[in-house]
């Protein structure tokens, strides 16, 4: 299934952290689009060139771990976009890991810096997340650790981290896990959890649009992205 697309949040990063791959998220500025100009929606597979393109100059500067044409191509249901027009200014995976959705290959271009596009990717996971049975949100960052903490998510002590997520970690990086608890779906049961902190209020929001790949099932853990 695609990804469910989100609308716009007036909200700017609140700086320009690291790009994040499987095991790192957080947007990146690599230029300026207003607002109202940028909407979000599922990459197709015509988008794979565009996404490696955004992504590259990032991982030249080891901000992300670098991924292959082929390897986008393979994961291109799991991107959603920020575009203005055609142009692809920024871009985020999403990866169902038993029951929590990992987001990773966040990046924005500089083109798009102010316009609030790496919070609005990632609102957008979030909103995503609870129809897909999950009830957590994680990222894996090495560098963008307080743009997080910011959006409501808290760093996961080592021991804690939950071992679907293990196959996103690359040994080595010293990279941090960051949790953010959801709002259960509607229609969850009673006693489910609700979030321990709330991300600052967004100006807009945008809709959801679900990706073909996620299905609905709650406790479904597909393999690692390829890093």
């Amino acid at each position: 299934m695609r990804l469910p697309v989100p609308m716009p949040s007036a909200n700017p990063p609140a700086s320009s952290p690291p790009w994040p791959p499987p095991e790192e998220a957080g947007p990146h500025r690599s230029g300026r689009a207003q607002p109202e100009d940028i909407r979000l929606r599922p990459a197709r597979a015509a988008d794979a060139a565009a996404i490696v393109a955004l992504s590259a100059p990032f991982a030249a500067d080891d901000l992300l771990i670098a991924r292959t044409p082929a390897q986008i191509a393979a994961a291109i249901d799991e991107f959603q976009l920020a575009v203005a027009g055609e142009t692809v200014l920024g871009c985020v995976g999403m990866a169902v890991r038993d029951t929590g959705l990992l987001v990773f290959n966040l990046c924005v271009s500089a083109a798009a810096q102010g316009a609030g596009i790496g919070g609005r990717l990632v609102e957008g996971a979030a909103r995503i997340a609870p129809g897909l049975g999950c009830r957590d949100l994680f990222a894996v960052s090495r560098h963008s650790g307080a743009w997080f903490l910011q959006r409501g998510f808290s760093a996961v002590r080592r021991a804690r981290i939950p071992v679907a997520l293990l196959p996103a970690l690359h040994p080595g990086r010293g990279s941090t896990v960051y949790r953010r608890a959801l709002e259960p779906a509607p229609g969850s049961a009673p006693g489910a959890r609700r979030p321990a902190a709330r991300p600052p209020p967004q100006a807009r929001t945008d809709p959801p649009v679900r990706p073909r790949h996620l299905g609905s099932a709650a406790a479904r853990t597909r393999g690692a992205p390829r890093r």
